[in-house]
């Protein structure tokens, strides 16, 4: 079973690995039927499934297909392509029938590996339906058609939509019928409880799908951390490196996932998100050592402002002490003048009243020169 599985992701991975790491599956169609590489697409899953030999395995991939199919009939619904939508939904058609008719076909010489074929089968089935119902109440509640639609075209969208409800029942009464016809090979066989049989297996496909869902998250956190990483390179104008080496992880991690190596697949996704944090590590710490540099720069810069702001600021002191120099020789100028004219205008009194009040006082000397000079 695994060298089926491996031939068939070989062949698959060589082909189309590059663009699925590209995108989410549970999101994103792929090749859509209005592109012209999409019949070349269906031809490499064909080719998939001729290289599965197992019957499960087969059913299981044909399950797979069906809601790869659903995917393209939302994205051609919601852009008013429809007839595109319905090639999708015809082919989506083929694929579970070809589950149903092939879980019939399940055959082993191990009764009890047979009937975990089958669970498997049931499991996956499960899970198509879950899914499916996402989409389909999706596009049933917030359908977005881009154009007007006519009354026709609203008539064939109301179609599509309710030929995906119930798909899933022919499959599942194929099912049920399957496992009871196992069981009862088991009892026959081994003389064992067949339900309790089909208990051990289903928790032990559920251990399996555990850690195929540990593996699952930590590609995502994985791919997460290179997004941090490139979205962090492109704020400081970095290249990121080594994209081709994490690459490489996860498209490894991915093929071992498929051949349910479950626990080295989480090992690759581990080294791939190793990479992109050690990288991230490595820009920060770069851009922490640029940061400082910058620090440095303005802090420099902010010295050199700083020194230029107190020279400016001594100039202006300095300018304001010489201003007041001159403004004080300037009032002391103006004193000694005012103080000139008053001392001129008290001794000019001082002389009016010498020759006013001193008339008499004149001619008392007057009389005693007179008599000094008689004696």
């Amino acid at each position: 079973m695994n060298i089926n599985k491996f031939l068939v992701i070989f062949v698959m991975g060589m082909l189309f690995l590059p663009a699925v790491m590209a995108q989410e599956p549970e999101q994103d169609p792929g090749v859509t039927p209005d592109s012209f590489i999409w019949g070349l697409d269906r031809a490499i899953e064909r080719l998939g499934l001729l290289l599965t030999f197992n019957e499960g395995d087969k059913a299981r991939k044909n399950l797979e297909i069906a809601y790869e199919r659903l995917l393209e009939v939302k994205a051609m619904v919601e852009e008013n392509k429809l007839e595109a939508a319905q090639k999708a939904k015809e082919e989506q058609d083929e694929a579970l029938a070809n589950a149903e008719e092939l879980v019939n076909e399940i055959e082993d010489d191990d009764s009890k590996e047979e009937l975990e074929d089958v669970i498997e089968v049931e499991q996956e089935l499960e899970e198509f339906k879950q899914k499916s119902e996402l989409i389909i109440d999706n596009l049933k509640v917030k359908i977005e058609v881009k154009g007007e639609i006519t009354p026709e075209q609203q008539q064939l969208i109301d179609s599509i939509l309710q030929s995906l409800e119930g798909q899933t029942g022919k499959v599942e009464i194929k099912i049920e019928n399957k496992k009871n016809e196992t069981k009862v090979k088991i009892k026959a066989e081994t003389g064992e409880d067949a339900e309790e049989i089909e208990d051990e297996i289903k928790d032990k496909i559920g251990l399996t799908e555990m850690e195929a869902e540990e593996a699952a998250e930590e590609k995502q956190e994985a791919e997460e951390e290179w997004n941090e990483l490139a979205e962090k390179a492109g704020e400081l104008g970095a290249s990121v490196p080594d994209k081709a080496a994490f690459d490489a992880l996860i498209s490894q991690g991915v093929a071992l996932l498929a051949e349910g190596k479950n626990e080295e697949a989480e090992d690759a996704f581990d080294s791939a998100k190793e990479l992109a944090e050690n990288l991230k590590e490595r820009l920060e710490e770069q851009a922490e050592e640029v940061e400082a540099e910058e620090e440095i720069e303005e802090e420099i810069e902010e010295e050199i402002e700083d020194e230029a702001k107190d020279e400016a600021e001594e100039e202006i002191e300095e300018g304001e002490d010489i201003d007041e120099d001159e403004a004080d020789e300037e009032d002391g100028d103006e004193n000694g003048d005012d103080n000139g004219d008053n001392n001129g205008g008290d001794n000019g009194d001082s002389d009016g009243n010498g020759g006013n009040g001193g008339d008499g006082g004149n001619g008392d000397g007057d009389a005693i020169k007179f008599l000094f000079w008689s004696w």
